[in-house]
């Protein structure tokens, strides 16, 4: 990680721990969301809402930009939709 990249998963993680620890620590076991709704479960909305806006202005490269998968089910009008080749031009 660059050091501007590191300082914004670091707010992140901060303002979660300061808003979000409660809503977190109580649905610590919850599924993250549960498709076909993709509804998200109450920590990762507190995130979403607290934490993503600033994290999404200046986070640079996510995975949802780089339209990659993760475990958290996202509506498809949300995630990139980009042609990953490792080398792009050799077979």
């Amino acid at each position: 990680l660059t050091e501007p990249c590191a300082r914004i998963w670091t707010y992140d993680s901060l303002k979660d721990s300061e808003v979000c620890k409660w809503t977190c620590a109580k649905g610590w076991s919850d599924p993250y969301n549960v498709p076909p709704s993709c509804e998200l479960n109450d920590c990762l909305q507190c995130d979403e809402d607290q934490a993503g806006p600033l994290f999404q202005q200046f986070g640079g490269r996510t995975r949802r930009r780089s339209g990659l998968e993760s475990a958290i089910q996202r509506p498809c009008e949300t995630v990139a939709v980009l042609a990953h080749e490792a080398c792009p031009g050799h077979r």
